[in-house]
C-alpha cells in the first residue's frame, strides 16, 4: 500500500538512502509515490558539498546533479529565509542551525519531515552494536 503523504526529505536520509545503509529507509521509500518525494535546495547544496569534499568529487557530483533532476526540489525562497530569519533571532545560533533550516523549510511548503524515521533507524542501529 502506497502512502499518501508529501515527504521533504532531510540530507541525512538521503545520504543513508544513497548509500543504501538503513534497510529501513529503503523499505519506507517503496512505500511513498516518487511524486510524494521532495528535497530542499539546501540539502542540494548541502550534497554538493559533501561531493566536493569526497575522494571521488567526479562521480558524487554526478550523483548529486542525477538525484536533484529526478526528485522535486523545493526552493529555499524568501517566505522560507523571512520564517527562518525570525526564529534565529528568537533563539539564536547553534550547533542545530542546519537542522534549524530544515525545519523551517518543512513548516513553510507544508511537507512531512523525514527525520523521525532516520532517527528511530540510527536508535535500532545503536541497539545493535550494543550502544546505549
Amino acid at each position: 500500500m502506497k502512502i499518501d503523504t508529501d515527504y521533504l526529505i532531510d540530507t541525512d536520509i538521503i545520504i543513508y538512502w544513497l548509500k543504501n545503509k538503513f534497510q529501513s529507509i529503503n523499505d519506507k521509500f517503496m512505500e511513498i509515490e516518487e511524486h510524494r518525494l521532495f528535497i530542499s535546495s539546501i540539502t542540494v547544496a548541502e550534497l554538493y558539498y559533501g561531493a566536493y569534499n569526497s575522494s571521488k568529487v567526479k562521480e558524487n557530483s554526478q550523483l548529486v546533479k542525477e538525484l536533484s533532476s529526478e526528485i522535486n526540489v523545493v526552493n529555499f525562497d524568501s517566505q522560507a529565509g523571512k520564517h527562518f530569519g525570525k526564529i534565529k533571532a528568537r533563539v539564536g545560533w547553534s550547533e542545530q542551525t542546519n537542522s534549524n533550516i530544515i525545519d523551517n523549510h518543512i513548516e513553510v511548503v507544508g511537507l512531512r519531515s523525514s527525520v523521525e524515521p532516520t532517527r528511530a533507524a540510527r536508535g535500532n542501529q545503536k541497539k545493535k552494536r550494543g550502544i546505549c
